[in-house]
């Protein structure tokens, strides 16, 4: 939780169906942003989803969390 933000950040992995699409919206809200990673093409029917569903969302390239972690990880050593 991020207090300072009036946020708080969850980490949930649904099944790819549309039934657990909407157990996700269900427990996290519409009026959330969702962040997922760009894997092939499994993530666009969640996406859909959740632009039907009003969410925002944002899409990431998997290289580029891979090398923003690499970095974090280096500024924590």
């Amino acid at each position: 939780m991020y207090p300072q933000l009036g946020h708080s950040l969850r980490h949930l992995e649904v099944r790819n169906m549309p039934a657990s699409f909407r157990q996700l919206v269900r427990r996290c809200g519409a009026v959330s942003l969702y962040v997922m990673e760009a894997a092939g093409t499994y993530y666009l029917v969640l996406a859909y989803h959740l632009i039907a569903a009003g969410a925002e969302l944002a899409v990431l390239n998997p290289i580029v969390v891979r090398h923003f972690i690499q970095s974090r990880q280096k500024k924590l050593s």
